[in-house]
């Protein structure tokens, strides 16, 4: 199958308003439906039941034991095992993903639902508000502002919330950076931690938008800082490899693939992009987003929001704004 999206019965657990998803699978919504009906939409009105645990030694099974320390997640709704964790595992429910949004879509600041789901049969959950304070970079560039918030049920990632930005002209994602606050561009909170929606919303400056704005700040200034050839080259190295040292021997496929990306892909002719540090930025992130090697688009997509992709574009802009200083 091409998409991770879950298939319940014949239907995607998918919910999307404005214009379908990558997958082109889910259910179209209103802009101003419901959380529950987002919930039912988006095949995220169960829970993840935490059940206790039994082995039986031996071959004849005749002796039951209780399993310490140790308990299933179970999707109430099909039965389904989602995986084995620590008993000091916190989960955080599905309604609890979509619930994060309440109070920013109530208080009128701009915020909406633009997209929820789940993935891999439920072992992970997410969902995607956009709003409606978006920018552009030098009058050409338009830059869409969202607020991503996914969890897991299977061990392998911590609740992810994270403030990001979609670059209309090519479709590519990229994270707020660090504004000069010190305010975080990412929270990653680990399942054995207690999920503080109020906390992690000051943490990211969402309602004070003094994160957003910093973001602004620092496109801007990235836009008029204009790159030399060689600090291009120099920029790549950094960012893919670290040093020129590391660079493969005899693989320069990705270095290449960057220069043409740079010199000629898509969003590099506006004024923005065209020769400067904002536009080294959007080379890596058209490279995560749409042109690295994957085995399908929902494996880039994955690595993109969560993975060493996410963590490739945060070195991109953290070098990007060393050239800029």
């Amino acid at each position: 199958m091409a998409h991770e999206i879950t298939i319940l019965n014949g239907r995607a657990e998918t919910a999307w308003v404005a214009a379908p998803p990558w997958h082109g699978l889910g259910q179209q919504l209103p802009a101003d439906a419901s959380l529950d009906v987002w919930a039912t939409a988006a095949g995220m009105n169960w829970t993840a039941q935490p059940c206790s645990l039994f082995y039986a030694p031996g071959t004849d099974h005749t002796q039951v034991n209780p399993v310490t320390n140790y308990k299933a997640l179970v999707r109430s709704d099909t039965g389904t095992v989602l995986s084995v964790v620590s008993n000091k595992y916190r989960e955080i429910q599905p309604r609890q993903v979509l619930e994060f949004y309440r109070s920013l879509i109530e208080a009128n600041t701009g915020w909406r639902m633009e997209t929820a789901g789940t993935l891999r049969g439920g072992k992970r959950v997410w969902a995607l508000a956009t709003n409606a304070d978006n920018f552009k970079v030098t009058q050409d560039d338009q830059i869409n502002r969202y607020l991503l918030l996914a969890t897991s049920y299977d061990g392998m990632m911590a609740t992810v919330v994270q403030p990001t930005t979609v670059r209309v002209v090519c479709a590519n994602t990229l994270a707020q950076a660090v504004g000069s606050d010190g305010r975080k561009a990412l929270m990653q909170i680990p399942h054995q931690a207690i999920f503080r929606p109020d906390l992690i919303k000051g943490e990211l400056g969402i309602e004070s938008n003094a994160a957003w704005e910093q973001f602004k700040a620092n496109a801007d200034r990235l836009a008029a800082r204009k790159v030399s050839r060689d600090e291009v080259a120099a920029f790549f190295i950094e960012v893919l490899y670290g040093d020129e040292d590391k660079v493969p021997a005899g693989n320069q496929r990705n270095l290449t693939l960057l220069g043409s990306l740079y010199e000629g892909g898509m969003g590099q002719h506006t004024v923005s992009a065209k020769g400067t540090a904002w536009g080294l930025v959007n080379t890596i992130t058209r490279f995560v987003d749409h042109e690295r090697t994957s085995s399908s688009a929902d494996s880039r997509l994955n690595a993109a929001w969560f993975g060493a992709g996410n963590r490739l574009k945060s070195r991109a802009v953290e070098a990007a704004l060393k050239l800029a200083a």
